[in-house]
């Protein structure tokens, strides 16, 4: 029982140290400035209101954001 009192800390321990690093190495570095081509890639459009009435709806095949 004393055995484990003392081996298990340690391990637990390598444990979460182990996957610190290994988060940090699948996340990578930070970047400090954001790519302007990955901002323009985004393509947002508006969605009219849920509670507006039916007929003022403008197309059959509108699409909404999810």
């Amino acid at each position: 029982m004393l055995f484990l009192a003392l081996l298990i800390p340690p391990l637990l321990m390598c444990a979460v140290l182990g996957l610190g690093r290994y988060e940090e190495r699948v996340l990578g570095p930070l970047e400090s400035t954001p790519d302007p081509a990955r901002q323009t890639a985004r393509h947002l459009h508006a969605v009219p209101d849920p509670t507006s009435a039916p007929g003022e709806s403008r197309g059959r095949h509108r699409r909404h954001a999810a």
